[in-house]
């Protein structure tokens, strides 16, 4: 395991959560950050990601270069705006702080708990267990991912994709990774929503996971990245000062 600094959170919640949310939750920034998009900007995941991170180190007061704060702190990062759709009732707040109940006979609960305390021991856990040189999760936030087992080596490498086995039916309702039967961690391709058939006729060739949409960058990756979103390093800013567009998927 990594000897790592404290880590911080950073959030990416509704504009009407973003400026009040230390109040409100009483975490200092240092420990949980939290931003949003830019008005009427369409970053897409990639963007998002960078935009999380150029508000956080700007906010730090760190006059290292960016690339240089990247590397020095691990990161957890929350993607948890957007219109909330299916839970409407949230959607100022944001689904990081989505009330959860207390799970029966689970110590270490509370009674105001909020998705996010369920998500972070995970994550967390992970980037500790992380190589070294990889300082940056990325994560929805709107998935609890429960887990109760000792966690897999991870592997040295510039993007670490989380997945969970399951049957076609299941995975016909969510992003799907696809990894050569000879090669089972490494990634090939990915379907979104593909059909029980489609998964049936890929897995003669292939072994498929759900996204459960965690991922982790090395510092490379994240400098790839940000440069995918227009980043200037010499000017240390985006054109205009917002990221281009990017979707991770891509």
């Amino acid at each position: 395991m990594v000897d790592r600094p404290a880590m911080q959170t950073l959030l990416s919640v509704p504009p009407a959560l973003s400026g009040d949310f230390s109040d409100l939750t009483g975490f200092d920034a240092s420990q949980v950050f939290a931003t949003h998009d830019p008005a009427g900007a369409k970053l897409g995941s990639g963007g998002g990601t960078a935009q999380v991170l150029v508000d956080a180190w700007q906010a730090s007061g760190d006059k290292t270069p960016i690339e240089e704060w990247l590397a020095s702190d691990a990161r957890v990062i929350l993607h948890a705006g957007g219109q909330s759709r299916r839970l409407p009732a949230y959607a100022a707040s944001g689904k990081a702080l989505l009330p959860v109940p207390v799970f029966r006979w689970i110590t270490g609960q509370r009674l105001d708990q909020s998705l996010m305390d369920l998500q972070l021991p995970l994550l967390r856990s992970l980037l500790d267990a992380a190589p070294k040189g990889m300082h940056t999760l990325v994560a929805s936030g709107d998935v609890l991912v429960w887990n109760d087992t000792q966690l897999p080596p991870i592997p040295d490498v510039d993007v670490l994709c989380l997945g969970l086995w399951d049957s076609p039916e299941v995975a016909s309702h969510h992003g799907v990774f696809f990894t050569p039967r000879g090669a089972a961690e490494q990634f090939e391709f990915m379907r979104q929503k593909p059909s029980p058939t489609e998964i049936q006729t890929l897995a003669t060739e292939y072994l498929f996971l759900l996204d459960v949409g965690i991922w982790l960058f090395s510092d490379r990756a994240v400098e790839v990245l940000m440069r995918k979103c227009g980043w200037e390093p010499g000017a240390q800013a985006f054109p205009g000062g917002v990221p281009g567009e990017f979707d991770l998927y891509s």
